[in-house]
C-alpha cells in the first residue's frame, strides 16, 4: 500500500485577536515613524519639494523590518500644495481593518508578505508595513 500524500489548507485568521496579536509588536516602530512623518510634512513648507519624500523615509532605510510604507496629506483642494503621497517600497494588495490595538484605533491588514499598520489623523494617513513573520505566513 502506498502512502497518499497529506493536503493541508491553511486559512488565514481575519479575526479580530489575531489581526491584533499580528499588529501589536509593530506599533511602537509605527508610532515613532507616524511622529517623524507629521514633524516632516509640517515643515513642507521650509522644504525643497525634491526633499520632502527621502527626508521622510530616511529613518526608514536600514529598518529590514519594515516591507513598505507610505504617507499621504489628503488635499484640503485639487491643486493645493499642501498635497502630498509618497511611498517607500513596494506597497502589498490588503484590506484594512479597523482594529483596536493597546487601546488605540488602527487600520491592520495582513498578507503573506507583510503585516500593515496604519492610522489617519487630522488631514494625514501614515501606513506601515513590516515583513510578516513566519509564523504569520
Amino acid at each position: 500500500m502506498g502512502l497518499l500524500p497529506l493536503v493541508v489548507a491553511c486559512e488565514r485568521d481575519d479575526t479580530p485577536a489575531a489581526d491584533i496579536a499580528r499588529a501589536a509588536p509593530h506599533v511602537p516602530a509605527f508610532e515613532r515613524f507616524e511622529s517623524w512623518a507629521h514633524r516632516t510634512l509640517e515643515a513642507q513648507p521650509a522644504m525643497r519639494e525634491a526633499a520632502l519624500a527621502p527626508t521622510l523615509f530616511a529613518p526608514l532605510q536600514l529598518a529590514s523590518e519594515v516591507h513598505a510604507a507610505r504617507v499621504e496629506r489628503v488635499c484640503p483642494r485639487p491643486g493645493s500644495s499642501r498635497c502630498f503621497d509618497a511611498t517607500h517600497g513596494e506597497l502589498p494588495a490588503c484590506e484594512w481593518r479597523s482594529r483596536r490595538v493597546d487601546g488605540e484605533p488602527l487600520d491592520v491588514c495582513h498578507g503573506a508578505q507583510a503585516t500593515g499598520v496604519a492610522r489617519t489623523r487630522g488631514e494625514v494617513r501614515v501606513e506601515m508595513f513590516f515583513v510578516a513573520s513566519e509564523e504569520a505566513r
